[in-house]
């Protein structure tokens, strides 16, 4: 059986609640017998000075490596997930191992989620079997560890290893009671196809820009300009949404759903009215709904939102570059943020610098949190309100609609919010 890879985790040795009164009762017995002039009293405190002897044999840091693997990384609520807990350590130990759920997970009867090994020695592996009880991306759980040396008087005990994110999807009940917009075609035709964009009716020639698609490259004009040329066609009848979903928030399920919600209630009105639907997560990956809508598009904007969960968290994924994200020119553009990244003021008035029609629908997610501890935080919270008010004038200083989506009301302000845009379209076409 082979020992678990990774870099061990260093343990420090506690005292056992033992410890503490077999020193007192050793001590307590010496001095008696000194001031008393009664040796015989020392006889008493020699089982209590063996067992300090041989529970202190083993001393210092306790070196524990440790994985938790899952046989999947996606399922549905109600699945199961199987895994595996592997430790390795020196030297035999009674151990207890211990793996801490997430609310979305629970333990499934008769597979243990606690273990008690006595004399155990390394390596070791324990199989763990977990329910999905609630929809979101958790951890697959932690792993915690209490050892003790037999008839040791140390205890070493701390988590030893995390689990794999797991994105967990709801039941199709759930998901359409959650992802149901209250109008479903209110926004049908709200814009216009510009004159130039993507389609099949060939409209004029022109030199290639960055951003264009290498497949309408003309190799014939680019061979004999010596440049390359790219052909323009006419956009087809339906239009071309782009959902840019940015969800850097505290990443609840709570936030998430209001989120998943904000983006079907754009997303389902234009795939009804036969638009094609694209979605943009944090880092720039791309996913296209399925036209038909239903329920193959609502998992997948709902698999888009929680895959974008880890990047949520690493900072470092944060890193957009406007131009390199697949916008079409004919799209138009509807970012779903919190505005909690300054850059995504930046790239949305980008786009609209480029003539591209662009809208905001701002998350506010303030009544998921929990109610300021202090003054402090309420200055610190009214602070960064303005703040984002800030950024929301200087979305609106470009011309970009601006429309909130909190906890009632969804749909509605979604929809005002595209209703203006698609008058402002219809002026700029007509000019």
């Amino acid at each position: 059986m082979s020992a678990p890879t990774g870099q061990p985790t260093l343990l420090p040795p506690r005292r056992d609640g033992r410890l503490l009164p077999y020193l007192a009762i050793v001590i307590g017995a010496l001095v008696v017998a000194v001031l008393a002039g009664q040796p015989a009293v020392v006889a008493f405190a020699v089982p209590f000075l063996l067992a300090l002897g041989v529970g202190l044999v083993r001393t210092g840091t306790l070196a524990v490596t440790a994985t938790l693997t899952v046989d999947t990384s996606q399922l549905l609520e109600g699945d199961l997930v199987r895994g595996e807990i592997a430790l390795d350590w020196t030297g035999p130990l009674d151990l207890e191992v211990l793996i801490r759920t997430p609310r979305g997970l629970v333990g499934v009867p008769p597979y243990p989620t606690r273990w008690a090994i006595p004399a155990a020695t390394g390596p070791l592996r324990l199989p763990v079997v977990l329910r999905a009880a609630h929809w979101g991306r958790h951890p697959a759980g932690e792993v915690w560890v209490r050892a003790r040396a037999p008839r040791g008087l140390l205890v070493w005990q701390g988590r030893v290893a995390t689990g794999p994110s797991l994105r967990v999807l709801p039941q199709v009940e759930r998901l359409n009671r959650l992802l149901d917009p209250a109008e479903s075609r209110t926004v049908a035709g709200v814009h216009q196809a510009r004159r130039i964009g993507e389609g099949y009716e060939f409209a004029e020639l022109r030199p290639y820009e960055p951003g264009d698609r290498l497949r309408d490259l003309n190799w014939g004009a680019t061979a004999r300009h010596g440049r390359p040329y790219v052909n323009r066609h006419h956009p087809e009848l339906s239009g071309e949404v782009v959902v840019v979903l940015d969800t850097y928030t505290d990443g609840t399920t709570e936030v998430l759903a209001r989120a998943a919600r904000a983006a079907w209630a754009i997303a389902s009105v234009h795939l009804q009215a036969g638009d094609r639907v694209g979605l943009i997560g944090l880092g720039g990956g791309w996913r296209t709904l399925h036209p038909a809508g239903g329920e193959r598009a609502k998992y997948q904007l709902l698999e888009t939102l929680l895959e974008m969960g880890a990047d949520a968290v690493d900072t470092t994924s944060h890193n957009w570059v406007s131009h390199r994200l697949p916008v079409p020119e004919s799209a138009l553009v509807i970012a779903l943020t919190s505005l909690y990244q300054r850059s995504v003021v930046r790239f949305c008035q980008d786009w609209r610098a480029k003539g591209r029609a662009v809208a905001v629908a701002v998350l506010d997610a303030g009544d998921a949190l929990p109610a300021p501890a202090s003054a402090t935080e309420v200055i610190a919270r009214r602070l960064w309100r303005l703040e984002i008010d800030r950024r929301r004038a200087m979305l609106a200083g470009v011309g970009i609609p601006v429309v909130t989506v909190g906890p009632g009301g969804l749909a509605r302000s979604v929809v005002g919010g595209l209703r203006r845009l698609g008058q402002a379209g219809t002026v700029r076409a007509a000019r």
